[in-house]
């Protein structure tokens, strides 16, 4: 548990055209929506310290040369860190 980061995803995957290396138009899955990145860290003195990583995504319009207008994947990270004392057992 001590420091094994935890991954949680609301949304979906939706194929977006990307361009790859070479220039070229491809189909690319995104995620779109909420992700909660946590990794506790436990301390000598019977606490946790809890790292979180939140995430909103979502598809914004943008302007692709000559007027056209596409899709594009917009993220907002954020960070966050919060701590609590664990009960003994």
């Amino acid at each position: 548990m001590d420091n094994r980061e935890a991954k949680i995803v609301v949304g979906q995957k939706i194929p977006l055209i990307v361009q790859d290396v070479a220039g070229n138009p491809v189909s690319q899955l995104q995620t779109i929506g909420i992700q909660l990145k946590v990794t506790p860290h436990l301390t000598q003195d019977k606490k946790i310290i809890m790292d979180l990583h939140p995430e909103v995504s979502d598809l914004v319009d943008a302007e692709h040369g000559a007027g056209r207008r596409h899709h594009q994947h917009e993220r907002k990270p954020t960070r966050a860190s919060w701590s609590t004392t664990a009960r003994p057992r």
